[in-house]
């Protein structure tokens, strides 16, 4: 019986800390989209979340390693059919721009994180990327990608997929052909 309560008592500080969490990320109807310019309203419209929610939330599900030099800026959330919530996040780093999805559990436990959108700089190339969500559980993004002296895009060098978002909260990509 103790092992219940301890676990308990576990779950309920973590959804505690995850809904104080949440209250950095404004909830959003669907549909919307993201490109370049939404982190401005993010910025405009959301508080910064603490440092030490940052360290247990998100830096430790980044897809790279933060430094003095990243930025991290709250967007939005949704609920999934499943249950699972969506946060969306920009993040900026030395040339590149992204905005970021982290997917919870029902109980607040993180599951998958994945890349959407936003903009990067690699050699002579610029990258760029936009995600529209139309339904709560199918994020479809779209990049492109661009020489950084060019006036002209390629179509041949663009590509879109979709990402799933399964019941589990995982985060499952599909590249989508034509």
């Amino acid at each position: 019986m103790r092992t219940k309560k301890i676990f308990g008592d576990y779950f309920s500080k973590m959804k505690t800390g995850f809904n104080e969490l949440l209250s950095y990320f404004p909830a959003v109807e669907i549909p919307f989209t993201l490109q370049e310019g939404s982190e401005h309203e993010f910025g405009l419209n959301n508080d910064y979340i603490p440092m030490s929610m940052l360290d247990e939330w998100i830096y430790p599900h980044l897809p790279f390693v933060a430094d003095e030099f990243t930025e991290i800026i709250p967007g939005v959330h949704w609920k999934t059919t499943g249950g699972c919530t969506l946060l969306v996040f920009w993040s900026a780093r030395l040339m590149k721009y992204s905005f970021i999805i982290y997917s919870f559990d029902q109980n607040g436990k993180w599951i998958d994180q994945a890349e959407v959108a936003g903009f990067t700089a690699l050699g002579d190339e610029v990258v760029r990327r936009m995600a529209s969500i139309n339904d709560p559980d199918t994020i479809y993004v779209v990049e492109g990608v661009q020489k950084i002296n060019a006036t002209d895009i390629r179509p041949g060098d663009s590509r879109k997929w979709e990402i799933q978002v399964l019941s589990t909260g995982e985060l499952h990509e599909l590249e989508l052909v034509g």
